[in-house]
């Protein structure tokens, strides 16, 4: 960073640090119950990476193949000063979309209010789902400001598990891992060690590989002690493949889980589940995982389980609402073992940050499309609404762009996402963030188990 840059940064963290309420910070009690302001908090989490409206242009044109320039979508990705007044570099680069740019540049102005209108739109769809916890993956502290960001989910009395170390940091950023990029994102956040109101809890790492690798595990432990010096009392935890034998005790001799082991200063843990049946997506393995697999964990160490992401590539194979009984069973079972909720993966497609050309499944695993039609309507593209997969989504149409021709064959197996959020009755009645958002109000929603 430039040294305009720091002052910057050191100003906005002094100014929101003497504006935060007194530091009441989420907490796990004894009953392994997370409280926040002191009351039981069930996580009903949706992974949320913002993705620029304006796809499928998302070959990072500047103009269309009409002839105009991109006003939001891919135009968010276009050149911009994030690292100095005249580097002209793509602020979606760093795979962060929740930071505003700091240097006051036209090009970045424009950029700000772009990305701010879509974050709220975005935030205000999901809190009327139901969702309360959003999980983020990627930060960049150098040339971003993600206070904007954090205010907006604030205001919307939502919570975010913020990345201390982001798949960024972790692996991607040039000249390897900077423990001082990790420090400045939780500065960032707890200003003066009072921590920003809309952080539940910082994760320090998502699927990599610490059992393994040495050095993996290493980042991990120094981006928990970070956490802990930095914000005290703040919760910190990390983020595993559903790899058995790295994090379930029944697979190791010792009776131990590696994970737990590994990381002591970790105050709950998360894997990520996918072990729906793959033809239907009914979750015949899930009394073994809750019973068996997590509640080994918890019993011993006395430390809670979250599933940190659940979700499905295909969709179109499984039954329709096939998350309403999935989260039928969350919430009936949930508190006997000391699991802490579920995050949904994912809130919108991914076309930007994945392949191109559409061919990684984990570009349709969202609930809302960023697909826009027809292109050669400069007023739909500029600002197009989100398309909602509800029953009668029929993917997004092949389009050329700067002369790749882009198709997304695949994209229509989303079908039918969106109304597992907003059940009118078709599937579980009630069986939904809304309907039961929590053990303690399951409502209709408990009568199967």
């Amino acid at each position: 960073m430039t040294k305009s840059t720091v002052l910057c940064v050191a100003a906005l963290l002094i100014t929101h640090a003497s504006a935060y309420a007194a530091d009441s910070k989420p907490y796990i009690g004894e009953d392994l119950q997370l409280r926040v302001n002191g009351k039981p908090f069930f996580i009903r989490g949706m992974a949320y990476a913002p993705e620029p409206l304006g796809f499928p242009g998302n070959a990072m044109q500047t103009k269309s193949q009409y002839g105009w320039n991109y006003s939001q979508g891919a135009w968010l990705c276009g050149p911009a000063n994030q690292y100095a007044p005249n580097d002209w570099q793509s602020p979606c680069a760093d795979d962060d979309l929740v930071g505003t740019l700091i240097l006051g540049t036209s090009a970045n102005s424009a950029y700000n209010t772009a990305i701010q209108d879509k974050w709220k739109r975005d935030l205000d769809t999901m809190k009327k789902m139901g969702v309360n916890t959003l999980r983020l993956y990627n930060v960049n502290p150098a040339g971003k400001n993600h206070l904007p960001f954090l205010d907006a989910v604030a205001e919307r009395g939502m919570y975010v598990i913020y990345p201390a170390l982001s798949n960024y940091l972790a692996r991607e950023t040039p000249g390897g891992f900077k423990k001082e990029l990790v420090q400045a994102i939780v500065s960032e956040t707890c200003p003066g060690k009072v921590q920003h109101p809309a952080i539940l809890a910082y994760t320090a790492g998502n699927e990599v590989t610490p059992i393994q690798d040495q050095e993996d595990a290493s980042r991990i432990q120094q981006t928990m002690e970070i956490v802990k010096a930095t914000c005290p009392g703040a919760l910190v935890t990390y983020a595993h493949n559903d790899n058995p034998p790295d994090w379930v005790m029944a697979n190791n001799q010792n009776g131990e889980s590696p994970l737990m082991e590994k990381f002591p200063l970790m105050d709950f843990l998360t894997v990520n589940i996918y072990r729906k049946n793959p033809s239907n997506g009914d979750i015949d393995a899930y009394h073994k995982l809750f019973y068996s697999d997590i509640k080994g964990v918890t019993e011993k160490y006395r430390k809670p389980f979250l599933i940190g992401e659940t979700g499905e590539h295909q969709n179109d194979r499984f039954k329709p609402f096939w998350f309403n009984h999935e989260w039928q069973y969350v919430v009936a079972n949930s508190t006997p073992v000391g699991n802490l909720g579920a995050v949904f993966f994912s809130y919108n497609d991914e076309p930007i940050k994945k392949s191109r050309s559409g061919t990684s499944n984990d570009v349709y695993m969202g609930i809302v499309s960023a697909d826009l039609a027809p292109l050669d309507k400069k007023d739909q593209a500029i600002d197009p609404p989100d398309r909602f997969k509800a029953a009668d989504y029929q993917g997004i149409p092949d389009y050329t762009d700067g002369g790749y021709l882009i198709q997304h064959a695949g994209s229509k197996k989303g079908a039918g996402r969106y109304e597992m959020f907003v059940n009118d009755g078709k599937g579980i009645a009630g069986c939904s963030f809304v309907g039961a958002p929590s053990p303690a109000g399951i409502g209709a929603c408990a009568a199967a188990k």
